[in-house]
């Protein structure tokens, strides 16, 4: 089972301060703009999503995995998504769950 490219996506106030900050601890930019109010930024293997407005919650994020195997997946270990797999508004699939101890676990092709 795919679960896709890992990304920690956080639920950020101020996108330019939070750009500011990561770009401080040596982060490059490597998609997105501040004027959309989302940016993704990695250092090594190590990406992270500041997103103002764009998610509800700070989540591990896995970009590009197949979201059916997901969901199938889960529902067998007796698991069961917070949001069933759906088409999103940019076209694209995305399903949720939550860990035993209440992390966001966002899925997304």
């Amino acid at each position: 089972m795919k679960l896709g490219n890992p990304e920690i996506s956080l639920a950020v106030s101020d996108i330019k301060a939070s750009l500011a900050f990561y770009e401080a601890l040596g982060f490059k930019r490597v998609e997105g703009a501040e004027a959309e109010k989302w940016v993704v930024v990695a250092q090594s293997d190590l990406r992270i999503g500041l997103y103002q407005g764009h998610v509800d919650a700070n989540s591990l994020t896995f970009f590009g995995g197949d979201i059916e195997a997901i969901a199938v997946k889960l529902h067998e270990a007796g698991f069961e998504l917070k949001q069933s797999p759906e088409t999103e508004e940019d076209g694209s699939s995305g399903a949720k769950a939550v860990d035993p101890d209440g992390n966001l676990i966002y899925f997304n092709t």
